[in-house]
């Protein structure tokens, strides 16, 4: 039975080496003009190889469908394997569920991209699965060698992931700010572990828990294991890696980066501080709310005078990481319910707007790009808005039952001032947000041609009286600063993702005492 509950993992692990042999076996060598963007006048933007990348995309989205299948029977039973080192209880299932939901989702937003930017190199697939499967087993972790373990799998992933579109300057310093700063956090991380390790002979959280709870040992090591989860959550004032690695990325790598290793990390915190320091719980709860403090400041801030849209996300997801951070913060079960509901409310609507972000890829990063989107495509303009709706929190999206129990739990707490930082905080983040509808609903073409962020059409004179007709360009492909038809495509699998994670932040919403139930059950395994 025991292992019956580890089904997902098993077919993730499985699936993903026979399918890194069959990208290995059929890879074939594409012209340097793909990959470079070189592409002669009136020849097909899309590479040949398109039709390898749909057959690889595919088969991954299936393997995290099956996988999230296989993951139902499991749900009401509770088994430990490995000695204890993994717990598959209705905290992990919870995670687990959310994990491969994210995967799958961010499977069908990337096919076209790397279609288009990457063809035919496909061990972007297995390393996706890969990076899956390392949050998995953070989240079914009890114990903080297997936790680390895990920790490292997804950021090996990530870093290879960051840097994917090699052609890329902006991908490759991506992957090299990511990478040193997330060796640096590892290290910190580890050296809390062997402290902790000094302190309780064990490196089980119940035998920490047993062990560590008066020893100077286990005080010091607190704060190196927030130091390095404060990087993995991209919290203040450790988020400084945050923005370049997700503007610098692919799109569809850092829809994953926003929700799959933060919601990851915030699982393992959540195992580490309640179930094996739970004792400790007057020295860290002080340290987690100077974090939340100032991860919502600093993000909901600097987010406000953003252009380019993908760092102004990485801005908000910074200020997400400080509200989340407010769970912790109390310290109570109220609190880590919150936490739970949160994550989930919060995973479908960013990785929403980062399939929106995709879908309009072909035109640019900047705001100003969206200018005129709702007349030009409605569905993308208007999921948009539920997905900002959501992260302001307002009703009755799932963003505001969220932010309204992470409030109360505050409250309940007596941490008044915690609960007034997330009011103020929530109403500045109204700034950026509506910065995109506005571009979207009410600003138009003409306006940003005119107003020295973009280049006008341009302009051809009329001829003079019996003089010669100015040239006029010969047709051919669009010029800087022109719009071709193609740009308004979208994949029908992007399309598919945003009215799913447009209607599941609805749902979520609407149905909150369904699913808050399911965050008490996935943490009422928690001290």
């Amino acid at each position: 039975m025991a292992w019956a509950a580890l089904a997902p993992e098993l077919i993730l692990t499985a699936a993903s080496l026979v399918l890194l042999l069959l990208v290995t076996a059929t890879r074939r060598p594409v012209p340097a003009a793909a990959t470079s963007g070189a592409i002669a006048p009136g020849a097909s933007a899309r590479p040949a190889a398109s039709g390898v990348e749909t057959a690889w995309g595919g088969a991954t989205a299936a393997i995290f469908a099956v996988a999230l299948v296989a993951l139902v029977p499991g749900l009401g039973t509770r088994a430990e394997l490995w000695a204890g080192m993994l717990s598959l209880d209705p905290f992990a299932a919870l995670f687990r569920g959310m994990f491969l939901a994210a995967g799958l989702l961010v499977a069908l937003v990337s096919v076209d991209f790397l279609r288009q930017r990457a063809p035919a190199r496909g061990e972007y697939w297995p390393l996706l699965l890969w990076g899956v499967l390392g949050m998995m087993l953070m989240a079914s972790s009890r114990d903080l060698l297997m936790i680390y373990l895990g920790l490292e799998l997804v950021s090996l992933c990530s870093y290879v992931l960051a840097g994917y579109l090699k052609e890329d300057a902006r991908s490759v310093e991506a992957a090299i700010k990511y990478f040193l700063t997330g060796a640096v956090a590892s290290a910190v991380l580890l050296f809390g572990i062997s402290l902790l390790y000094g302190a309780a002979g064990s490196t089980s959280l119940d035998g920490i828990a047993r062990a560590a709870s008066g020893s100077v040992l286990g005080s010091a090591a607190l704060a190196f294991l927030v130091v390095g989860f404060g990087f993995k959550v991209a919290g203040a004032p450790l988020h400084m890696w945050a923005p370049d690695a997700y503007e610098g990325a692919p799109t569809p790598i850092t829809a994953f980066f926003s929700v799959g290793p933060k919601a990851a990390a915030f699982a393992a915190l959540l195992r580490v501080f309640f179930a094996g320091l739970g004792d400790l719980r007057p020295a860290w709860t002080p340290a987690f709310a100077v974090l939340a403090v100032l991860s919502m400041f600093v993000g909901n801030l600097s987010a406000l005078p953003q252009k380019n849209i993908k760092r102004m996300m990485a801005y908000s997801a910074i200020a997400h990481a400080g509200y989340i951070l407010v769970g912790l913060a109390v310290g109570t079960p109220m609190g880590s319910r919150a936490v739970a509901y949160y994550l989930l409310a919060y995973l479908f609507a960013n990785l929403g707007v980062f399939a929106v972000i995709v879908a309009v890829a072909a035109r640019g990063e900047q705001i100003e790009d969206y200018t005129g989107l709702a007349r030009r495509q409605p569905l993308l303009a208007w999921a948009m808005v539920i997905y900002f709706l959501s992260l302001i929190g307002i009703p009755p999206t799932a963003g505001f039952f969220g932010k309204f129990y992470l409030f109360s739990a505050a409250l309940e707490q007596g941490e008044v001032w915690l609960a007034l930082v997330i009011v103020v905080n929530s109403v500045i983040s109204v700034g950026y947000y509506y910065g995109v509808v506005r571009q979207m609903f009410l600003a138009s073409e003409a306006d940003v041609a005119t107003d020295g962020t973009r280049p006008a059409e341009p302009h051809h004179p009329e001829p003079a009286s019996g003089g010669p007709s100015p040239a006029v360009p010969a047709a051919g492909p669009p010029l800087a600063g022109e719009r071709s038809p193609a740009d308004e495509r979208v994949c029908p699998a992007v399309t598919a993702v945003v009215v799913v994670t447009a209607v599941l932040t609805m749902v979520i919403g609407l149905g909150f005492e369904y699913f808050l139930g399911w965050a008490a059950a996935a943490t009422a395994i928690l001290p």
